[in-house]
């Protein structure tokens, strides 16, 4: 027996894995540029991050992220968050580059700056961001929580990477990232 879901008359594939209620903790690997990057380069293609909300269409919150980074480079980059599947680089290593009715399309759900000093385990980086208020570096946080929401026919968010100092070298699994979710 199959069962087929249609949203709006489209038939919609859900995502597979379970649904927690409550939220979940969504591990992601993206595939990185396994090069040196520039100054302002897209180091992944547009990642998924699956079932980041419950149902289709449906909100959550991003209330913890962090990540680990298999060597230690102290990294400063921009993680964007995104409803909509959207390519803000024709290629890895390349640039930033999207035009702007892809960025209205992409309908961008928040940006999170990241340029705090790692936590550096035998070689290894721990990231983790704090949210609200002050670190223990002193830098102010308070870019979490975020509110997401999917597009209607999915429950899948997405996200890319931009380099914003460039001279990284990065193996194409160097980066673990972890969302802590709180569905809505």
């Amino acid at each position: 027996m199959s069962l087929t879901i249609t949203h709006a008359g489209n038939s919609v594939t859900p995502n597979t894995g379970p649904i927690r209620s409550g939220g979940q903790v969504i591990r992601v690997t993206p595939t990185l540029h396994a090069a040196t990057s520039a100054d302002n380069d897209v180091i992944c293609l547009t990642t998924e991050i699956p079932n980041a909300v419950a149902t289709l269409g449906g909100a959550s919150k991003l209330t913890s992220l962090m990540f680990t980074c298999q060597q230690a480079l102290n990294l400063n980059i921009d993680i964007i968050l995104m409803q909509v599947e959207t390519q803000y680089s024709a290629s890895l290593g390349s640039g930033l580059n999207i035009s702007d009715p892809n960025l209205v399309a992409s309908k961008v759900l928040g940006v999170i700056m990241w340029d705090k000093a790692p936590i550096t385990l035998n070689g290894n980086e721990v990231n983790q961001f704090a949210a609200p208020g002050a670190s223990s570096d002193g830098a102010v946080t308070g870019q979490l929580p975020i509110m997401l929401q999917a597009a209607d026919n999915s429950t899948s968010i997405y996200f890319t990477i931009i380099d914003r100092d460039g001279g990284d070298t990065f193996a194409a699994d160097d980066l673990e990232f972890v969302f802590g979710i709180e569905y809505l």
